[in-house]
């Protein structure tokens, strides 16, 4: 499976490295340090926000394809089901993703499980999962406060990982 992320996480990475480089040369641990603390946090932040906008956009094509674009239902979907909703759509602290395709019924839901019973799926969805809880903690838990354990390339590692499930998505709204 081809993953595709976001050239602006890939971009943000690269950064990230280089600001690391430059202070290890420099013997500045503590601006090391800090650079470590602020863009594992901003990575973070961005790839739950990348994931957010990829499967809201899914949703919303998905909804244009099979309304035949009628104006007033993709409003009231827009409005109603995706705007401000995201948060809703998953069960973050679990480690399927059972709740947001059973809003889809449960032949969605059965089918999804179907196509994503491999364990490089499950991986990803838990993955996915992690970010998400972890995006919530750092949101709502006072961003500058808020504990996050993993580095920055750990967490680098589980949105390489999640963004599996966002291709996987793809397919399945695609179809």
């Amino acid at each position: 499976m081809i993953i595709v992320g976001n050239a602006r996480i890939e971009s943000l990475k690269r950064e990230y490295e280089e600001l690391n480089v430059y202070f290890q040369k420099g013997d500045q641990l503590s601006f090391q340090i800090s650079t470590n603390d602020l863009y594992k946090r901003v990575l973070l932040l961005a790839a739950s926000s990348y994931f957010e906008a990829e499967i809201t956009g899914m949703i919303t094509e998905y909804s244009r394809k099979h309304t035949k674009s009628d104006p007033m239902l993709l409003s009231f979907i827009q409005n109603k089901a995706i705007a401000r909703q995201y948060h809703t759509f998953f069960d973050w602290k679990s480690s399927n993703a059972n709740s947001f395709f059973g809003l889809f019924g449960d032949t969605a839901k059965a089918k999804a499980n179907e196509l994503l019973s491999d364990q490089e799926s499950l991986n990803a969805i838990k993955s996915f999962l992690e970010l998400g809880c972890e995006r919530n903690k750092l949101v709502h838990l006072n961003f500058i406060e808020a504990r996050v354990d993993k580095t920055f390339d750990e967490i680098y590692k589980q949105y390489i990982i999640a963004c599996g499930f966002i291709e996987k998505l793809r397919q399945i709204f695609s179809e």
